[in-house]
C-alpha cells in the first residue's frame, strides 16, 4: 500500500517492516517456531523465487 508524502526510502522500508510482520505471524498461525532471522531468510527466499520467475519470463518473451 503505498502512503501519501513519503519518500520512496521510507516507503520501502515501511513495506519491508509490513513484509517481515506478515512472514512471522504466518509462521505462526502455521504452529511454526519462528523467530526474526527465520522469518526474513524465508521473506528473502521467496522475493528471490519471484525475481527468478520474473526475469525467466522476460527472457521467453523476447
Amino acid at each position: 500500500m503505498r502512503r501519501t508524502g513519503v519518500d520512496d526510502g521510507a516507503q520501502a522500508s515501511h513495506d519491508h517492516a509490513v513484509e517481515e510482520l506478515v512472514a512471522i505471524a504466518t509462521g505462526l498461525a502455521q504452529g511454526r517456531e519462528v523467530t526474526v532471522d527465520s522469518a526474513i531468510a524465508g521473506e528473502a527466499r521467496r522475493r528471490d523465487a519471484e525475481m527468478w520467475a520474473s526475469l525467466g519470463a522476460r527472457g521467453h518473451a523476447s
